[in-house]
C-alpha cells in the first residue's frame, strides 16, 4: 500500500453534521477527504493521463447532435485505464467512503441505502483546462437505468486562486447559489 494512502480520512472528516447538511440542503462540502500527499498522488496520476493523451474531449448527445464542449476532457475509469493509476484503482477498490458515508446517513435516521462492492461505483477523471470548458446547469443522474445516489466530486488544485475559475455553482431549489471553490483535496458531495 501507498505509504500516502489512508482510508481512515473518510470517517474522520466526513461527520454526522456534514451528512446532514448533505440530507438537508443537497450537498455537503467537506476539506482534507484525502491527505496532501494521497492528494498529490492522485493528482500526479491524473496529469499523467492528460500527457499521455488518454483523456479525450467530453462529447455530450442531444438528440442526433454530437456535442463537444470545449476544454474539457475526461476518461472514464474502467479496466485497462485503471490499472495504469495505482491510487485510483485503489480508492475505486474501497469501500472506504461508502462505509464511511452510510454511517452517517444511519446516525441520522436516512433510509437512502448505498450499495459497496466495486460494482455499485465508477470514477471518471476529468480535466477543464479553463477558457470556457464547463458543464452547464445539468442534474447528475440521467434517470433510468442509472442507479446513482450521490455524486463525490473531489478537487485537486493545488495553486488555485480566486480568479482562476472552476468553482461548482450548486443551484438549491429556492434558496441563493452556492459558490465552491475547488481547492486541494477538497469533496463535494451531492444527491443526483
Amino acid at each position: 500500500m501507498s505509504p500516502s494512502r489512508d482510508f481512515s480520512c473518510f470517517s474522520s472528516v466526513i461527520t454526522e453534521d456534514k451528512i446532514a447538511h448533505l440530507v438537508a440542503e443537497g450537498f455537503a462540502i467537506i476539506d482534507g477527504c484525502f491527505s496532501h500527499e494521497w492528494a498529490t498522488a492522485l493528482r500526479k496520476e491524473a496529469v499523467w493521463l492528460m500527457e499521455s493523451g488518454l483523456l479525450i474531449p467530453n462529447r455530450t448527445k442531444f438528440g442526433q447532435a454530437l456535442l463537444t464542449k470545449p476544454n474539457v476532457y475526461e476518461l472514464d475509469l474502467h479496466g485497462e485505464a485503471r490499472s495504469k493509476v495505482p491510487e485510483f484503482d485503489a480508492l475505486w477498490a474501497s469501500d472506504a467512503l461508502v462505509e464511511a458515508l452510510s454511517c452517517c446517513l444511519k446516525w441520522l435516521g436516512s433510509s437512502v441505502e448505498l450499495l459497496k462492492g466495486t460494482e455499485a461505483r465508477s470514477i471518471k477523471i476529468q480535466c477543464n483546462r479553463g477558457s470556457g470548458g464547463c458543464f452547464p446547469f445539468h442534474y447528475d443522474n440521467a434517470g433510468p437505468p442509472c442507479n446513482r445516489k450521490v455524486t463525490c466530486l473531489v478537487y485537486l488544485n493545488p495553486d488555485w486562486q480566486e480568479g482562476d475559475g472552476g468553482e461548482i455553482v450548486l443551484l438549491p431549489f429556492l434558496k441563493e447559489a452556492v459558490v465552491v471553490p475547488p481547492l486541494m483535496a477538497r469533496m463535494v458531495i451531492f444527491w443526483c
